[in-house]
C-alpha cells in the first residue's frame, strides 16, 4: 500500500466518524432537579430547584404581590406534547385565593427561568397564551412579559381579553437568533378572566445547532462537485 493511500484512506476513516451519529449527554442541573409533572398541578413553591421538561429546565419561580411571596398560591403543569423542540407549561390562575387583589395598580409578578440542556440546542421562540372568559369590557384582564435574553437584550410579549366579552385564547410571540437560556417576568393585571379553569400558557421553541464538523463535511462535498463539474465541462 502506497504512502498516498494510506493517507486517503485515512482522511476517508476520519470523514466516516464524523458522518456517524454521536449519542451527546445532556448538560446535568448541578443538584437534583424532578421533571414537571403533566398530570398534577405543583405548586411553585415546591419547585425551590425547578423542574424539567425533557432537555429543558425551569427554574427560579418567583411571585410577588404587593411586595409579599404568593409562591404557595399559585400551580403549574407541564405541556407534554411528545414534541422535544417546544416545551412549556400551564400556570394556573382560576379559583385562587390571594392576599390582595390584583388589578393594575397592584399587578402580580411572576418570574422564572428556561435553560436548554443539550449543548446542541438554543431556544429561538417564547409563546404566550391566555386562556380564559371575560364576562364584559370591564374584565379587560392584560398579561405582559419582559422576556430577558442576556445583557441589555429584551423584549415585551403582551396578550389582553377579548373587550367584547366571552371566550378567549390570544396569543402573542417573540422569534430570537438562538439563546441557551432567558428570564421571564410577567406582569398580571387582572385575574377576573380566569373564572373557572383558566390558565396562562407559556412554551419556548428550540432548534438544533449546526455542528462545526458537518459544516465542514457539507463544504468539503459542495467544493468537489464544483471541481469534478469544471474538469468534466474542460
Amino acid at each position: 500500500m502506497t504512502k498516498l493511500r494510506r493517507i486517503a484512506l485515512a482522511h476517508l476513516g476520519a470523514a466516516m466518524l464524523l458522518l456517524t451519529p454521536a449519542v451527546h449527554a445532556q448538560v446535568l442541573p448541578p443538584v437534583l432537579v424532578l421533571p414537571c409533572s403533566s398530570t398534577i398541578a405543583t405548586l411553585l413553591s415546591t419547585l425551590v430547584n425547578g423542574c424539567t421538561i425533557d432537555d429543558k429546565l425551569f427554574a427560579n419561580f418567583t411571585a410577588t404581590l404587593a411586595g409579599g411571596s404568593v409562591t404557595q398560591s399559585l400551580t403549574l403543569t407541564s405541556i407534554n406534547d411528545g414534541d422535544i423542540l417546544r416545551e412549556g407549561f400551564f400556570l394556573d390562575l382560576g379559583g385562587v385565593s390571594l392576599p390582595v387583589e390584583v388589578s393594575v395598580t397592584t399587578p402580580l409578578f411572576v418570574g422564572y427561568t428556561v435553560t436548554v440542556l443539550d449543548p446542541l440546542f438554543l431556544i429561538t421562540d417564547i409563546h404566550l397564551e391566555l386562556i380564559g372568559f371575560a364576562a364584559g369590557t370591564t374584565s379587560l384582564g392584560t398579561v405582559s412579559e419582559l422576556v430577558t435574553l442576556g445583557v441589555g437584550v429584551n423584549t415585551l410579549l403582551q396578550a389582553g381579553s377579548n373587550p367584547l366579552g366571552g371566550s378567549f385564547g390570544n396569543t402573542a410571540d417573540a422569534f430570537f437568533s438562538g439563546v441557551n437560556s432567558l428570564a421571564v417576568v410577567k406582569t398580571i393585571t387582572n385575574l377576573d378572566v380566569f373564572t373557572g379553569d383558566r390558565k396562562v400558557q407559556q412554551e419556548v421553541t428550540q432548534q438544533r445547532i449546526p455542528e462545526p464538523a458537518s459544516l465542514a463535511l457539507v463544504g468539503l462535498a459542495l467544493a468537489g462537485l464544483a471541481v469534478a463539474r469544471r474538469r468534466k465541462q474542460s
